[in-house]
């Protein structure tokens, strides 16, 4: 309970940091939460400051939440699906050894597989209270994820 207090404290002391220098913000979690209380009534600074505390510390549940996010979503969407496993079939099809790990350059040209992770945490908030906002409409084929704004 101690420790809790003092990074709290130290969340706060950030913050006001932030407030006081704006030109040198970062971008991170942190700064949009500072944006987000101009019009967000329940983001105070003591809830910024728990929820900072909650993302630290709930880690542990954050990727089987995901993948279990990922799935309703894939279960839901069977165009996704189907797009999804041709994307990964075309990798596999590829290799000299099937068997073999995925590779980093394997990894940058699955594009599609990239944009079903990052539609599923923006979709899906893992953690409490972490607001998303699509900044621009993303299309890949026939498949159009949520529009901008949402």
């Amino acid at each position: 309970m101690k420790d809790k207090e003092k990074m709290s404290n130290m969340v706060r002391q950030i913050m006001k940091e932030r407030f006081n220098s704006p030109d040198k913000r970062p971008g991170d979690f942190l700064d949009q939460a500072i944006n987000d209380m101009a019009s967000e009534k329940f983001l105070t600074e003591d809830f910024i400051a728990e929820l900072a505390f909650g993302i630290l510390f709930a880690a542990f549940e954050s990727v089987s939440t995901t993948l279990t996010l990922a799935l309703k979503f894939l279960s839901e969407n069977p165009h996704v699906l189907e797009e999804l496993t041709a994307e990964n079939e075309a990798v596999l099809r590829k290799r000299e050894n099937p068997d073999s790990q995925l590779t980093w350059e394997e990894y940058k040209t699955m594009t599609f597989t990239q944009s079903v992770i990052n539609e599923t945490l923006r979709l899906m908030n893992i953690p409490p209270g972490l607001l998303r906002k699509a900044l621009k409409t993303l299309t890949s084929k026939d498949t159009q994820f949520r529009p901008a704004g949402l």
